[in-house]
């Protein structure tokens, strides 16, 4: 049995994973003092590769072990492949028996769904919020009338032809960076049609209708014009099902079985929730005042 413990700062302790490792029967317990968001931990590393056919993996929790769901199908599916076991102390988790991994499979299959209704909540706020005229991301620092004002002063010249005021000196009175000010200076103007959109000779993305330089293929769709973040997302997308698939074929009718009550069950609680928040919307439309 090898133990492995992780911390995210080095303010915090670790005796508390330690001890329980210990009292777990760990022969050697590795050690890390680093965020779980890092892709190489140097002490999770070298207890991978000490690791060995037979042997048992033991960690308090699954987060110690795994950055993302992601991740951790990753991982497990690494373990299983070296015939290697895991064993969670605080979630009760042990590959050992059959019903540890269940209990994993649910887990993490659960997890996964979950993940998967946030991002397809989040999507459809997005898309709500674009159909409204409403878009995210940083305000500019660049005004249209901060623009015209910069323009006028970039084209004054002395009587000798020369430019009267450099980039510099119209930066700062405008209060951005020079950089900012020469990527705005060329650019359209404001007034013109923005790329991407309806007015405008550039390509638009046949998924978010931003603009694109390039065709691009696409998972699903095919060839065509997409601009990298959606063919990046697609390709998430299809990733994630083929993991979730490849889990799903691995499961024993059993497993199967109890992971569709638990599915069917989280589904029921997220439609009561999509269903009070529509409630909720319809009634700020009627102007009612609606306290959360």
């Amino acid at each position: 049995m090898i133990g492995y413990a992780r911390v995210s700062t080095r303010d915090q302790h670790d005796e508390s994973q330690v001890d329980l490792l210990e009292a777990a029967g760990c022969e050697r317990i590795f050690t890390d003092k680093v965020s779980g968001k890092l892709a190489s931990r140097p002490q999770w590393d070298k207890c991978l590769d000490y690791l060995r056919p037979g042997d048992t993996l033991v960690v308090t929790r699954l987060s110690r072990i795994a950055r993302s769901v992601r991740n951790l199908t990753e991982v497990t599916a690494w373990l299983a492949d070296r015939e290697i076991d895991l064993v969670v102390l605080k979630q009760h988790i042990d590959t050992r028996t059959p019903a540890g991994r269940l209990t994993f499979h649910i887990l993490g299959a659960v997890d996964e769904f979950t993940a998967d209704l946030i991002s397809e909540g989040t999507v459809e706020g997005l898309e709500a919020a674009r159909a409204r005229g409403r878009k995210g991301g940083r305000p500019a620092k660049i005004t249209a009338a901060k623009l015209a004002t910069a323009r006028k002063l970039y084209a004054e010249t002395d009587d000798d032809g020369k430019r009267a005021h450099t980039v510099a000196e119209i930066a700062e009175v405008i209060g951005v960076s020079r950089a900012t000010l020469y990527r705005h200076l060329t650019a359209p103007t404001l007034a013109e049609p923005s790329v991407g959109s309806p007015d405008s000779d550039k390509p638009q993305c046949a998924e978010c209708g931003k603009g694109t330089k390039a065709r691009r293929e696409h998972p699903v769709r095919g060839e065509g014009w997409f601009c990298a973040t959606c063919v990046s997302k697609a390709k998430d997308r299809q990733y994630k099902a083929e993991a979730h698939k490849r889990k799903l074929d691995r499961m024993t009718p059993e497993e199967r079985a109890q992971y569709d009550k638990y599915r069917a069950a989280a589904e029921q609680d997220a439609q009561r929730k999509r269903a009070g928040w529509e409630a909720l919307r319809a009634m700020q439309a009627d102007g009612k005042s609606v306290r959360l």
